[in-house]
């Protein structure tokens, strides 16, 4: 990016208080939670069983953990005033998914029974409930940082994709009882690179506007 158009972002840009952008973010934050809390309490909640105790918090902890990891480095800009660099983005949309899949499969191998095939639950549902919970953490994303990003655009927006994804993720990590990998790709990480995919689209919105997105 030239120094002319930082500059004239700069201007352009009005600076809000500490205050303002606390508040900002307090509200954007509790309407995001409260929409994906109303979608998981909707359709029955947290269930454990048959799952054991164990493997319900050891896989919803590390989901807690990683979307809240994820929800900072996407929402934020870090020290740089122009945002996260590149690959710390790409770091975030590859390294998420990853570790969000390999935790939970490792893990529900551990369980007796818990990998096993449920022919009558092939994640079709979980895919629906997954895109519901990360659809208003997505959208509360991209008006957060609207207009506000000067540098790799296209990375910030599939960042807050995967964000808002593994909001999702873990909504279904609490509710969902199914181990197999087919189920959890479909109905578990599929919104993820679908919501990836979706901010990677939506680009435009995070840029001003006389910035062309990258």
């Amino acid at each position: 990016m030239r120094r002319e158009d930082v500059l004239r972002f700069a201007a352009a840009t009005p600076a809000p208080t500490r205050a303002e952008v606390a508040r900002r973010r307090l509200l954007v934050g509790a309407a995001a939670a409260a929409w994906s809390a109303g979608i998981m309490l909707s359709v029955d909640g947290v269930r454990v069983a048959p799952r054991p105790l164990w493997l319900v918090l050891a896989t919803g902890i590390a989901s807690a953990l990683v979307s809240a990891a994820v929800l900072w480095f996407a929402a934020t800009r870090g020290r740089n005033m122009l945002g996260r660099s590149a690959r710390t983005l790409a770091a975030v949309v590859v390294g998420a998914p990853v570790l969000l899949l390999a935790w939970k499969i490792g893990l529900t191998a551990c369980a007796d029974g818990m990998s096993d095939a449920w022919p009558m639950r092939p994640g079709t549902r979980c895919l629906t409930v997954s895109s519901l919970s990360a659809l208003g953490p997505f959208l509360a994303l991209l008006w957060a940082r609207r207009r506000s990003v000067t540098d790799h655009a296209r990375w910030t927006g599939a960042a807050l994709g995967v964000a808002a994804g593994s909001v999702g993720w873990l909504v279904n990590d609490l509710r969902c009882q199914v181990g197999y990998w087919p189920h959890v790709l479909l109905g578990h990480l599929l919104p993820i690179a679908i919501f990836a995919a979706l901010g990677l689209l939506l680009a435009d919105v995070l840029s001003p506007r006389w910035i062309h997105p990258r």
